[in-house]
């Protein structure tokens, strides 16, 4: 057998769990790779850290590699530059004895005692067990007779001991199994000799486990330079079973927790072999060494993300680095941002090419604040009809409780009254109701006869029956209207900025709702007249030819605080994809969502991170894998995420990986908001000199508001 003059080092990782059963039978089919050259296997064991290293002649590497995942799962990672430090002391691993079998059903105990050594390492201290593994032989046929070492007076005089029971078996299974000729060396690097002794008293009591009644192990002081630079000797001294090989290499078999090694759970998923990197939004970055970008492509975030794990997780973090690349790469985007972080977070590191195209809608700003006008839709080629409903589906979600027959059709008639109008807003519903004048001019504008025969009848009834027909639905207006930030963006009807312009000229629209500043309930609703408009021009798309539909993605954080939409969300992500719109949607628990929206969300989101979960939760996620369980998912650190994504082709696949910190801070915040407000908003005091005017127009036919104001209990007629 020729003796290698350079090898080719790979970090080898034994997936857990396996039995140790498995790497016998490696063995075993290793004893028949026998034009093999010698090859070395390596364990190092730092404070709190074990490592196992292969290293082979280059042309054997492969078959190797072939022949250990062909029992396992095992990920091999390629070591560039393979230095270490120069131990302090070296010694030779012997067995005593050796044509006895070490006692192997203490194996894993044995492996248990020697990785926790990694546990009293100090730093700067280290211990290596190195292996190297020269020739193989097949198991031979047992002789009937059998005795170890017989004397020449024994043999002349044939008078051979036999054997006791015990020592019979232990050579018998020594025989029975194929022999492979070892150097056994260990490494000792530690600070003084008083600590290097206790290393090694520690390591020979942990290997001394093995030893049987007859075979012993034994460590003797060797050359510091043989094993530092790895020198394959010209004789191996040491004649080792395949089982007694396979217990040295001291792999982390069985389902117990072991020092130094990954645990159990989570269990770490590898790309797959040969994956190719591909361009598009990194998401995470798989673990191990040789770390792959886990990037989807602009194409593939169309069939949506679904971003799962608690708070801290580090959900918030993989939105804050996916919307800076969206953003960079020229795309539309739409942030819902519930708390106000994100978006900042977003802010302080837009890139500034975009800053001509950030809009930033803040309710809570009190100067300028940037308009939405549902009614503007019908500008843009969206039914009237489909307008008014759309306002009617809000207010109906938002408003269960209080939402009746009557007020149903006060509502409708006068959403679709103000759909038909030139320059309407939300808050002329208002006046529409309570002010003659403002009534009878806008109705002269339609021509629609059903409406106008409504509007008759509403001027016939009594002053008191019509205060009894429109409390339900100005107690509803007056919950929004009473802020005035929310009447400064929905009262606006000629608007700097308009929706459809995402879908036109790729615009960036940021909107933080603090619900600690604005209200949970007027979050919900600004969310639902903007979500609202947002899927009708959606579905405007439709009419555009695909190859001219740019992309827009929408980002929803926290979806449980939005989950009364004015849409189906089972049809917005099964239709959207093919018109050119993406959803990434974050939330805590699945089940903060309504049934219907867990089941759509497993349906349509085909892209999904999972972060750490409860065990009730992880316990729904580990049922619709079959390579992962509960525990996994239950187990999994901060910052670390299971992914689902199309790693090989159109294949969705689950891979482990660990997100990224974002960017650094870049920009000014003060100046980013002056520079949108100013460019696209409106001065709030303009707005209310506006509603002042509005109101006090013909307040002689106006009709005086109803005696009581707010919440009610309605009567029956009301509804």
């Amino acid at each position: 057998m020729k003796r290698p003059k350079q090898f080719h080092w790979q970090e080898v990782e034994w997936f857990r769990p396996f039995d140790f059963g498995v790497v016998e039978n490696f063995m075993s089919q290793l004893s028949g790779f026998t034009r093999r050259q010698p090859f070395i296997w390596e364990i190092h064991i730092k404070p709190n850290s074990i490592k196992y290293y292969l290293g082979t002649e280059v042309s054997d590497s492969k078959y190797l590699k072939k022949m250990m995942s062909q029992h396992h799962q095992v990920r091999f990672e390629d070591v560039k530059r393979f230095k270490r430090k120069k131990p302090s002391s070296a010694f030779n691993l012997g067995v005593k004895h050796s044509c006895f079998s070490l006692k192997l059903s203490a194996t894993e105990n044995m492996t248990r005692s020697t990785l926790a050594l990694c546990k009293i390492l100090k730093p700067e201290e280290n211990l290596t067990i190195q292996i190297i593994v020269g020739k193989s032989r097949s198991p031979k046929p047992i002789p009937k007779e059998l005795s170890v070492n017989p004397t020449w007076w024994q043999c002349i005089s044939g008078n051979i001991p036999k054997l006791s029971a015990d020592s019979e078996k232990l050579v018998k299974e020594k025989l029975r199994q194929a022999q492979f000729q070892t150097i056994v060396r260990v490494g000792i690097s530690a600070k003084d000799s008083i600590r290097e002794n206790l290393i090694r008293k520690t390591l020979l009591s942990s290997l001394r486990i093995l030893d049987s009644n007859g075979a012993s192990v034994e460590l003797h002081h060797s050359s510091v330079h043989d094993f530092h630079r790895r020198k394959v000797p010209w004789h191996f001294p040491t004649i080792l079973s395949a089982s007694e090989l396979a217990s040295l290499f001291l792999l982390p078999a069985g389902e117990n927790e072991l020092a130094g090694v990954p645990s159990l759970a989570p269990k770490t998923i590898l790309p797959p072999i040969g994956m190719k990197h591909q361009n598009g939004f990194c998401l995470a970055e798989s673990l191990g060494a040789n770390k792959i970008p886990l990037n989807i492509r602009p194409l593939d975030l169309l069939s949506h993300l679904h971003l799962l794990g608690g708070t801290g997780a580090g959900k918030s973090t993989v939105m804050l680095n996916l919307i800076l690349q969206v953003v960079k790469n020229g795309h539309s985007a739409v942030v819902i941002d519930p708390k106000g972080d994100l978006i900042r977070d977003v802010l302080e590191r837009l890139p500034e090419e975009r800053d001509e195209d950030l809009v930033l809608l803040d309710p809570s700003m009190n100067e300028r604040i940037i308009g939405v006008n549902p009614f503007e839709l019908t500008k843009f080629g969206v039914n009237e009809e489909l307008v008014a409903d759309m306002l009617l589906t809000v207010f109906k979600e938002l408003f269960p409780d209080h939402f009746g027959i009557r007020t149903l059709d006060v509502l409708s008639h006068s959403f679709l009254t103000l759909a038909k109008s030139e320059e309407a807003n939300l808050v002329m519903l208002v006046p529409l109701l309570t002010n003659k004048a403002f009534r009878q001019k806008m109705v002269s504008r339609i021509s629609d006869p059903f409406l106008q025969n409504f509007w008759q009848s509403f001027e016939t009834m009594s002053q008191s029956e019509r205060n009894l027909l429109i409390s339900p639905v100005l107690n509803k207006m007056r919950q929004i209207l009473l802020r005035p930030e929310l009447r400064a963006i929905f009262g606006q009807s000629q608007t700097s900025f308009s929706l459809m312009e995402l879908f036109t000229n790729r615009k960036v629209l940021l909107i933080p709702l603090n619900r600690g500043l604005i209200g949970a309930e007027n979050a919900k609703f600004i969310t639902a007249i903007v979500v609202g408009c947002l899927w009708q021009l959606t579905l405007r798309r439709a009419n555009i030819p695909p190859e001219k539909r740019h992309f827009i993605y929408f980002f929803l954080d926290e979806l449980a605080e939005f989950i009364k939409l004015p849409t189906s969300v089972d049809d917005a992500l099964s239709m959207s994809r093919s018109l050119g719109v993406g959803w990434i949607l974050a939330n805590q628990f699945l089940k903060q969502l309504p049934l219907e929206l867990r089941q759509s969300i497993k349906t349509n989101c085909k892209n999904r991170l999972v972060f750490g979960l409860s065990m009730n939760e992880a316990k729904d996620i580990a049922s619709e894998t079959i390579e992962l369980k509960p525990e996994d998912f239950h187990s999994l650190p901060t910052f670390q995420v299971y992914a689902k994504l199309p790693l090989v082709g159109k294949e969705f696949r689950w891979v482990s990986g660990s997100t990224l910190p974002p960017p650094t801070k870049s920009r000014d915040l003060s100046a980013l908001y002056a520079k949108s407000l100013a460019k696209y908003g409106a001065n709030t005091s303009d707005i209310e000199e506006g509603f002042a005017q509005l109101f006090s127009e013909n307040t002689a036919n106006s009709a005086p508001p109803p005696d009581k104001v707010g919440r009610q209990k309605r009567k029956k007629e009301a509804e």
